[in-house]
């Protein structure tokens, strides 16, 4: 196959635009998976450290240690003595794991795919206005 201009130049804009979409994609996913540690102690109940995504908000994390996790350790603090609780990391990666990287790999490749289809289809059109049978 032989690689006219215009294609090359496809080659080379599509190579940048995955450089530039890749940049930011390991910085959201990379976050995405780290890991951030909680120390959670409450009077009379167990110490107990629980891991969260690095991606969730403050917030977030908060409302989950004070409305889920902490109701749960008082009704058996014995068995959560000094545990590492890792449910809330594992949930949340289960839950937006596909879709962000689903998120980036079509922010990465629909444009590329997109270009080349139109890219083509100009030059079926100019092929067509061409006195020369090409068929």
């Amino acid at each position: 196959m032989k690689l006219n201009g215009w294609l090359r130049l496809w080659i080379v804009l599509s190579v940048c635009w995955l450089a530039f979409v890749g940049y930011f994609a390991y910085g959201d996913i990379s976050s995405f998976y780290t890991k951030k540690t909680f120390d959670v102690a409450k009077e009379g109940v167990a110490n107990v450290q629980v891991i969260f995504s690095e991606a969730q908000s403050d917030t977030e994390i908060k409302e989950h240690i004070a409305n889920k996790l902490i109701p749960f350790i008082e009704k058996s603090p014995r068995n959560f003595a000094d545990k590492v609780i890792t449910a809330p990391y594992e949930e949340h990666i289960e839950k937006y794991a596909e879709k962000i990287i689903a998120r980036y790999a079509m922010i990465a490749l629909l444009p590329i795919v997109c270009l080349l289809a139109i890219g083509c289809s100009l030059v079926w059109v100019r092929r067509g206005f061409s006195g020369k049978s090409n068929a």
